[in-house]
């Protein structure tokens, strides 16, 4: 049995800064500070929300073939080993995987170059009027792993039937893959071969002593699989996740979402979120007794699905995108990178079981006809992917949105008593309530069979203020205690992810939004995660 010898590359590397628009002037950079990985430079005091590129250099042994995983990085980044660059991207949050040859075996440098800098392209996948902070840095975990000349590529485990414990399992090689070859498979007694042909093979088992995953039950099955020169290990959950009359079922029983759209973000760590912060997070989540959340606006880690596999915490994920009008929406390059973000991204969560829904494009302009083409082709990447998921979108035009059609389930952004036209200083349910009651109509009438979601509804807090006005702790409390015992109550709806878990940075204003202090406030939680009067009262609320 052949293990992979894998090197976490996380800690601290050598460091340098340059003011420059592109990658051009590394040839002369000096690399005379240290900076962390994970991390985000335009974060931390010497370079506190500067815009350039951050070299970021370390040394390390290997040769042969290699596969250099980033987690994630942003905005833009190239990667170089000896002084070679072996890959671009300029997808911030997307997980790579980047396969080459390191030469000889022996010390070589790594070099990872991150521009902060906006593209203001129409291919842009992070675009300046995103409503959250454009963090520089590596954002997520580093590791190096020396490859076999055949290697197991790529393991998908769905369930087909959760109450025999009928699962599918998909396997992919590469490298040097034979014509013929032959995977053994171990999941507990289980012991089973699937014949490859050029480096593919699936094939249907059930798993022994099995127990069906659900938030009150998060359990998990593994499995192993060898080929004659490399071993997979994999985690995966059976359950099942479908629509039925407009309810979203899990395991055959409905589902009633309530949670909140979280972003990884931090004034001391910007994007990059320390282990023990994230499941901070997440622990206030689930022990606040939700169970659900909305990874706002990008795909998640890797760390952050397996927690809450083990939660019980069930997830939205999606690609990166903010509102996106019609240039983007057309642009041929915009089209292709996020339909390879939606297939990376699928790819990489489809063995958590957490994962109930996959999303994209957040509030961009679908009510117009030029979002159809890629609404369309999103949702045929992510079906082609994975069929045992959901499909959704969040809009806010619900009413003028012509892309509804293509999804599983309805998600509409909607901010009664707060982006709407009333002027009242003091929070009046009735706005809430009637808004409430609009959209349900609205769905019933329009999409009958298709579940409805609020995936984003909120009001900003200013910490310490108690006046009871708009920015008060008390509004924002009292207009999410509302809106949370309305969705409880209409059985059309079938959960709400609030407007948001922490306050997170963005900019001081986006035209008539305002935001003091430079964060979105609408947390329930301040960015350092003291909770405001909000999170209280719902403690209580959902805690009854």
């Amino acid at each position: 049995m052949t293990y992979r010898k894998t090197q976490l590359l996380d800690g601290f590397w050598e460091f340098g800064f340059t003011a420059e628009a592109d990658f051009s002037a590394l040839a002369d950079l000096k690399f005379q500070d240290l900076q962390a990985v994970p991390g985000c430079y335009d974060a931390q005091p010497n370079y506190f929300c500067q815009r350039g590129c951050g070299a970021y250099r370390r040394q390390v042994q290997a040769g042969g073939r290699q596969m250099l995983e980033i987690g994630a990085a942003g905005l833009q980044y190239r990667v170089y080993w000896d002084g070679q660059e072996i890959f671009r991207s300029a997808t911030p949050y997307l997980a790579e995987k980047i396969i080459f040859s390191a030469g000889e075996d022996g010390t070589h440098v790594l070099l990872i170059a991150v521009c902060n800098l906006f593209d203001r392209t129409p291919s842009s996948q992070f675009q300046e009027f995103y409503d959250f902070y454009a963090y520089g840095g590596i954002y997520r975990s580093v590791r190096l792993t020396a490859m076999p000349a055949h290697y197991l590529d790529y393991c998908a485990v769905t369930t087909r039937d959760y109450r025999t414990g009928r699962v599918r399992i998909l396997l992919e090689t590469a490298g040097d893959v034979p014509a013929e070859a032959t995977a053994e498979i171990f999941c507990g007694s289980t012991h089973f071969m699937i014949a490859l042909q050029q480096g593919k093979g699936e094939s249907e088992f059930l798993v022994p002593d099995f127990q069906c995953w659900s938030p009150d039950n998060p359990a998990l099955q593994q499995l192993q699989v060898r080929i004659a020169e490399d071993t997979l290990e994999v985690t995966f959950g059976i359950r099942e996740v479908k629509v039925e009359k407009a309810k979203i079922l899990l395991n055959g029983q409905p589902l009633q979402l309530i949670g909140y759209n979280r972003h990884d973000s931090h004034p001391q760590f910007g994007a990059a979120l320390p282990s023990a912060l994230l499941l901070a997070d997440l622990n206030m989540i689930k022990q606040q007794n939700c169970n659900f959340i909305r990874g706002c606006h990008y795909p998640q880690s890797e760390e952050m699905l397996s927690l809450c596999d083990r939660l019980g915490l069930l997830v939205w994920e999606e690609t990166l995108g903010w509102g996106n009008g019609p240039e983007a929406l057309a642009d041929a390059g915009f089209q292709s990178s996020q339909c390879r973000q939606a297939h990376l991204m699928v790819r990489k969560s489809i063995n958590h079981p957490c994962v109930i829904l996959y999303g994209f494009l957040n509030e961009a302009h679908t009510h117009l006809p030029v979002a159809q083409e890629l609404v369309n082709k999103l949702a045929c990447v992510i079906r082609a992917e994975d069929e045992t998921r959901l499909i959704t979108y969040a809009t806010c035009r619900p009413a003028e949105d012509c892309c509804l059609a293509a999804v599983d389930v309805l998600s509409f952004n909607i901010y009664p008593g707060w982006y709407d036209d009333q002027t009242n200083q003091f929070f009046q349910p009735e706005v809430i309530e009637q808004a409430l009651a609009k959209w349900s109509t609205f769905a019933s009438e329009h999409y009958p069979d298709k579940p409805l979601l609020i995936s984003e509804i909120g009001a900003s807090a200013l910490p310490g203020d108690h006046s009871g006005l708009r920015w008060s702790e008390e509004y924002q409390a009292e207009l999410l205690l509302c809106v949370v015992r309305y969705i409880r109550r209409d059985q059309r709806y079938s959960g709400v992810a609030l407007w948001q878990f922490c306050n997170c940075r963005t900019y001081v204003s986006r035209g008539a939004q305002a935001r003091p202090r430079g964060f979105n406030n609408k947390g329930v939680v301040d960015e350092f995660r003291r909770p405001k009067l909000a999170w209280q009262r719902l403690t209580t609320l959902l805690q009854k």
